[in-house]
């Protein structure tokens, strides 16, 4: 056999040309740029060239649509698709990314099954995450108080911040989790830069909204402020802060988005960006500078009532224990979250082995929320919810090939929706499959096209087409200041949301993917429009 470069191509029968496909390309290149045939070598007209490049892509083109994903026996959720499970099972929004380990990286993926490793440590993460998650889905009857400290992000704190309301400048926007009904107490952290204290010759006023809604306002520097602190130093400005310490607000149980921001002042001669504060006594320049602030902190609940109605227990308490039937309505319980959380109908014995948690929970704390706590707790650690695991066959398929099979209804159901959500089947996606009809073709491209016009169709976009493009990479670029001085992290979370905003509208929307690389139109704002000389793009 000859071989050219190492490669016998004589024992690389076109009627496999998958098994080497990657060969195979990079042979159509070498044709294209006429290095094959090698100099010296008999050489073919260009015509006989063009017909046998025109074959092997035609070859390759069918063997990429005969191709066979491969056997992935078993798959270990990522911290993402955790995040999201949990949001969907429980109604429970976790930060996934600081609670569990960060994943291995292949190609851009995190969901790459060979790098998804368990180690000793990774289990301890994923059982803390499972208990702190029951915990703020149950609830609890006599809640403690705990602190949470959100820090500032970073950016622009002298511009409109996005998401955050119209007629505001600077501040933060997050979202916390109030574990029970009652007074939360927030108090916002000044940020100090040096001996001298920032801005405060100026009038401000500080608002804290929650959920849009208004719940505090009040005022800081002016002449007076400014006073305090040139005669009273550091204690002067403590006091000073004290207006904004220990904030009471009554809030009721369950997940709400929290702003605190600068009003915006009517004096100001224009909305052109000032510098970036820094931390190191450099100002920067501008008509002005903005207020800072370091942080909020959140404790509470004070005065709590106790338990109160939320979204999480809703979906957990499908029924309430009467005096003598508590094991009926527990089994009951968990056999709902079971099913939802294992993505099958569960059995008999899957409910037997959790009950065991609900008793040891319900002795421990004396009380049935505190059973079904641990019992929730168990079945966010157990295997049925963190894998995704395809049964082995033992019949070939009609091909006598035993290597491929295709994939029960309820394994077609979890690719389809950890691909398409992040997360697993919802209820009509779980009945179609249990009733054995997701394999019809119909049926299928019924329920994809169902689950790509639903939002949870985003992730699709996220976890997928922008690791594809390793739009992470944007974090790293640091253009040259003197060229693009008014880039800066809003801006570059601006390219990003267009990107992705982009991808949406070819993806969910089902136009052709030629637009990709063809299409006329994009998604601005006024500041991503000033970054590329576009004009009359407002807001």
């Amino acid at each position: 056999t000859v071989k050219a470069g190492g490669v016998a191509f004589a024992e690389m029968p076109l009627d496999d040309i998958g098994k080497n496909a990657e060969i195979w390309e990079k042979a159509v290149r070498k044709l294209r740029g006429r290095l094959m045939p090698p100099p010296g070598s008999r050489q073919p007209d260009q015509a006989e060239v063009d017909a046998f490049i025109s074959a092997l892509e035609d070859a390759l083109d069918n063997s990429a649509g005969r191709s066979v994903a491969g056997h992935v026996p078993i798959q270990r959720m990522t911290r993402t698709e955790y995040g999201t499970a949990v949001k969907d099972l429980l109604g429970v929004e976790i930060d996934a990314e600081n609670l569990l380990p960060t994943e291995i990286e292949v190609g851009g993926f995190e969901n790459i099954a060979a790098a998804l490793s368990v180690s000793p440590a990774f289990l301890d993460q994923y059982v803390g995450a499972a208990r702190l998650t029951a915990k703020l889905a149950v609830g609890d009857a006599v809640p403690k108080q705990a602190s949470t400290r959100y820090p500032l992000p970073q950016g622009n704190q002298g511009a409109h911040i996005d998401g955050l309301p119209l007629g505001t400048r600077g501040g933060m926007k997050f979202r916390h989790n109030f574990p029970a009904d009652g007074e939360y107490r927030f108090t916002v952290l000044d940020l100090d830069v040096g001996l001298y204290t920032r801005t405060m010759e100026t009038r401000h006023t500080l608002v804290l909204l929650v959920d849009g809604r208004e719940v505090f306002r009040k005022a800081l520097g002016g002449p007076e402020d400014l006073s305090l602190v040139d005669h009273g130093g550091a204690p002067g400005r403590a006091k000073i802060m004290e207006r904004f310490s220990n904030i009471p607000v009554p809030i009721r149980a369950g997940v709400h988005d929290i702003v605190v921001t600068f009003i915006e002042r009517a004096e100001v001669e224009t909305d052109e960006f000032v510098s970036t504060a820094s931390t190191n006594g450099n100002f920067g320049t501008g008509l002005r500078a903005p207020r800072m602030i370091d942080g909020v902190t959140v404790v509470g609940p004070f005065n709590s009532p106790g338990v109160s109605k939320t979204p999480s227990r809703e979906r957990i308490f499908i029924c309430q224990p009467q005096s003598g039937e508590e094991r009926a309505c527990a089994r009951r319980i968990i056999e709902n979250v079971a099913r939802r959380a294992f993505r099958r109908p569960v059995t008999k014995e899957d409910v037997d082995s959790l009950m065991p948690y609900f008793e040891a929970g319900q002795k421990a704390a004396g009380g049935f929320d505190a059973g079904i706590e641990q019992a929730v707790a168990a079945v966010l650690v157990s295997p049925d919810f963190l894998y995704r695991a395809i049964r082995p066959r033992e019949n070939k398929n009609a091909a006598g090939d035993s290597s491929a099979f295709p994939l029960s209804d309820l394994e077609l159901a979890s690719r389809l929706s950890f691909f398409l959500w992040s997360q697993g089947p919802d209820d009509t996606l779980l009945k179609i499959a249990t009733a054995g009809e997701l394999k019809r073709p119909e049926v299928l491209e019924a329920q994809a096209r169902r689950m790509l016009a639903d939002s949870r169709a985003s992730s699709l976009v996220r976890n997928f087409a922008l690791k594809w493009l390793n739009v992470d990479n944007l974090n790293a670029v640091q253009p040259d200041p003197l060229l693009f001085p008014s880039f800066n992290d809003q801006l570059r979370r601006d390219l990003k949301v267009e990107i992705e905003s982009f991808i949406s509208s070819i993806l969910l929307q089902d136009r052709n993917v030629n637009e990709l690389l063809t299409a006329s139109h994009t998604f601005l704002n006024e500041r991503l429009a000033r970054h590329y000389g576009i004009t009359n793009v407002f807001g």
